[in-house]
């Protein structure tokens, strides 16, 4: 592993050539070496799986909540959207 600092790295020395087997090495090695991947196994604690239903119920809710922009929409076309700036101001504040 090659640490390059505050440049980017040139691409020709982060892409590498794929690297050839050995004569003396078979196809039956390379086989062999895939089962032993296989039986590997990762399993997760019941908060891991509890993270993830929490991200797939996260990725099905809407970006934009439809029902608040057409009722600020429909109040801005009315005339009647209010802005309280002492309130806008206020939340400036806490930020900073």
């Amino acid at each position: 592993m090659k640490i390059f600092g505050n440049k980017p790295p040139d691409p020709k020395e982060v892409v590498s050539s794929p690297k050839k087997a050995d004569k003396g090495q078979s196809s039956q090695d390379s086989v062999g070496a895939e089962k032993v991947s296989q039986s590997d196994r990762v399993s997760l604690s019941s908060t891991a799986k509890g993270l993830d239903d929490m991200k797939q119920a996260i990725r099905q809710m809407p970006d934009v909540r439809e029902d608040k922009v057409r009722a600020i929409s429909g109040s801005i076309d009315n005339g009647t959207y209010k802005i309280d700036s002492s309130a806008i101001a206020d939340k400036m504040m806490q930020e900073m």
